[in-house]
């Protein structure tokens, strides 16, 4: 991969990752992925903050910090699995796949295993059941 790919996420139309939940920023953070196996995430001054799960805790994000597609994110109260999140970019796609394909009827909020993502087809938000 010559150039990063940078996946903006939060709430706003301009976002390429759109999460529609009122704890999510307009713009609240941002991933890079560098190649398949670099990937970071930065919170860009989010309301209520990026935070990652560490060795079983929620650790805050302050500055680009090293992600994988198994890492557990939390975009305010809204808890994600980052290849997840990323469905939402052919771009991010393509590079994840290059990693690993993703778990096998894992959803998209651990705390509720009955959840499932679902994406508008047209802006690629995650609709929340």
């Amino acid at each position: 991969m010559n150039e990063p790919i940078v996946v903006t996420v939060g709430r706003a139309e301009s976002c390429l990752v759109r999460v529609s939940n009122s704890t999510v920023s307009r713009l609240h953070c941002t991933i890079t992925l560098y190649s398949r196996d670099q990937m970071f995430v930065s919170d860009d001054n989010s309301a209520n903050g990026t935070k990652i799960r560490v060795d079983g805790q929620w650790q805050p994000v302050h500055g680009p910090h090293p992600i994988t597609p198994k890492t557990m994110m939390m975009l305010g109260e809204y808890v994600v699995v980052v290849h997840q999140l990323l469905a939402g970019s052919t771009e991010a796609m393509a590079v994840l796949s290059q990693v690993s394909p993703p778990p096998q009827n894992q959803t998209a909020d651990p705390i509720n295993s009955s959840a499932t993502v679902k994406r508008d087809p047209i802006t690629g938000e995650i609709i929340k059941k």
